[in-house]
């Protein structure tokens, strides 16, 4: 029990220390775990973009989501593909690509009670 009443029954958080393909990809695991809870019944928040968050490869997610399970469960999902504020997507001394300059990141939770 994390809190009193709460327990969290499984939690999930991609690595955002993984390589640039696998932290690239990141957010497509959200399109899994939607699809083994079922697509239905999700309460999905689009967030805005703050000052200096942009796109990469003309993608952005920013989004909170919410089901009610069966048996008293919810399941919360984060997900985060974006540029922030300072992450370069070119260097300006070589006019090269820079790898790795972008946040791509999944937090999955499973809670009961409440």
């Amino acid at each position: 029990m994390d809190v009193e009443g709460v327990e969290r029954v499984a939690n999930l958080v991609s690595d955002p220390r993984g390589d640039t393909q696998n932290r690239g990809e990141a957010y497509l695991l959200r399109n899994f775990l939607t699809a083994r809870f079922g697509r239905d019944g999700w309460a999905c928040e689009s967030l805005p973009p703050e000052d200096g968050e942009t796109p990469v490869d003309g993608i952005f997610v920013k989004e909170r989501c919410r089901k009610e399970l069966p048996a008293g469960t919810t399941a919360a999902l984060t997900t985060r593909h974006l540029r922030k504020a300072g992450q370069a997507q070119f260097d300006p001394r070589t006019g090269r690509e820079t790898a790795g300059q972008f946040e791509s990141a999944v937090r999955f939770e499973l809670v009961r009670g409440r």
